[in-house]
């Protein structure tokens, strides 16, 4: 697995603990957990992407954060009212791990591009 899929996961899965949590010093742990998966995520399009597509690739990461929020929103008046408080709030945290399991769709159906299996192999030589 990819480094980089390993931080969608690893984002995704401390979203979901964030869920779990009871203190506030509980949502301190899960947020900084959220931070690094962020961070190296950051870092890893910034080191992978070309100089030219750097720029454009970030917002383009940078804009899933902003699409997941609108989603939340829409889905909010159709959740809350089928659970209870404490549960609504908890349902959009497990959605937000959701992102986790499309990490797996392209790995799986898509497979490596050709360009990176070339790289790969010229790595090898």
């Amino acid at each position: 697995m990819h480094v980089l899929q390993i931080t969608v996961v690893w984002v995704a899965a401390s979203t979901l603990l964030v869920g779990l949590c009871s203190a506030c010093w509980h949502l301190l742990i899960t947020g900084v957990l959220q931070g690094i998966g962020a961070a190296i995520g950051a870092v890893l399009v910034s080191e992978y992407v070309s100089a030219c597509l750097r720029r454009r690739s970030a917002a383009s990461v940078q804009s899933g954060y902003v699409v997941g929020y609108a989603i939340s929103i829409l889905a909010m008046p159709l959740i809350f009212p089928l659970l209870s408080e404490h549960m609504g709030g908890w349902a959009f945290f497990v959605l937000a791990a959701f992102p986790a399991v499309l990490v797996w769709i392209p790995r799986q159906v898509i497979g490596e591009p050709e360009i990176s299996l070339e790289r790969k192999q010229k790595a090898r030589v």
